[in-house]
């Protein structure tokens, strides 16, 4: 297996961005994953193939929600990054999961 190799992105506020190379399930072939991380330890994970990104709430390996891509044209971070802040203010007290702190 190919050695992942991981490059930094813009950082959105307290959102640091970074791409990771990997192997996509979906469509077997090699891909980039878009990996958004919050200082609050929350973080996303989205690949291109899917069309939805994975949210994960801090030190957890299991995923809180499989939510799709936002529709709009351009920079795709920034409409990941509002989704995800949505999602885990409308959700995250009721599921006992800390906010974005």
């Amino acid at each position: 297996m190919a050695k992942q190799r991981r490059l930094p992105g813009p950082l959105h506020g307290l959102w640091q961005v970074s791409y990771v190379t990997g192997r996509n399930v979906v469509i077997a072939a090699s891909s980039w994953t878009t990996v958004i991380e919050h200082a609050s330890g929350w973080h996303l994970e989205y690949d291109e193939a899917d069309r939805a990104f994975v949210l994960f709430p801090p030190r957890s390996e299991l995923h809180v929600a499989v939510v799709d891509l936002p529709p709009g044209t351009g920079e795709v971070s920034p409409r990941l990054i509002d989704a995800a802040t949505r999602w885990i203010d409308d959700n995250a007290a009721e599921r006992g999961l800390p906010g974005l702190v």
